[in-house]
């Protein structure tokens, strides 16, 4: 695996599946994590709201990449505000991913565990590895 990409909720809630990358990637293997904040959340919560979660979210973003860099991978975050799968699909396609883990918690919970992988399968082409 040369370059994983591991989506995260918005609640930063992805520790499985940066421990199954890590489990997975070679040495050389480059772990990005991205961070999918809903639009329609955002417009719920409030502009003010949405911009001091995503602020705390990049200090926790920030803390796991400084862990995963501690055991010896390249690694790096990215928040990105938008539609979970439009969002995967042009990043993982953007950083030439080669696998895709997400973790599956309720963030994600407008499917089925199965729909979301194959959904994300059918639009980016890439194995894709869902935990829960």
């Amino acid at each position: 695996m040369d370059r994983v990409l591991i989506v995260c909720d918005f609640q930063s809630k992805c520790a499985k599946a940066v421990e199954k990358a890590i489990d997975l990637a070679g040495q050389n293997s480059f772990l990005i994590l991205l961070y999918v904040v809903d639009r329609e959340y955002c417009r719920e919560i409030g502009k003010r709201e949405c911009k001091e979660k995503i602020k705390n979210l990049k200090k926790k973003s920030k803390e796991t990449v400084r862990a995963i860099k501690e055991k010896g991978f390249k690694c790096r975050n990215i928040i990105r505000t938008g539609e979970l799968l439009s969002e995967i699909t042009k990043e993982s396609k953007r950083l030439r991913c080669t696998f895709i883990i997400i973790e599956y918690s309720g963030a994600f919970s407008r499917g089925s565990i199965e729909e979301i992988s194959d959904e994300i399968v059918n639009s980016t082409s890439l194995p894709v590895m869902a935990i829960s």
